[in-house]
């Protein structure tokens, strides 16, 4: 049983390393061909681009 809740434990600490390191949020640049696209992330988040750009 102790070795059950270690390994638990440790999977669940490895799993927040790359929060850990590089935190919540991160810059992300998008460009498109062509351009005026919608981009839609698989996190849910849209972006629209205003018409004539």
């Amino acid at each position: 049983m102790k070795t059950v809740i270690a390994a638990m434990t440790l999977s669940l600490a490895l799993c927040s390393c790359a929060t850990i390191t590089r935190g919540t949020t991160q810059a992300l640049t998008i460009t498109s061909d062509p351009t005026g696209v919608d981009i839609r992330l698989s996190s849910g988040l849209a972006w629209m681009p205003p018409m004539g750009r």
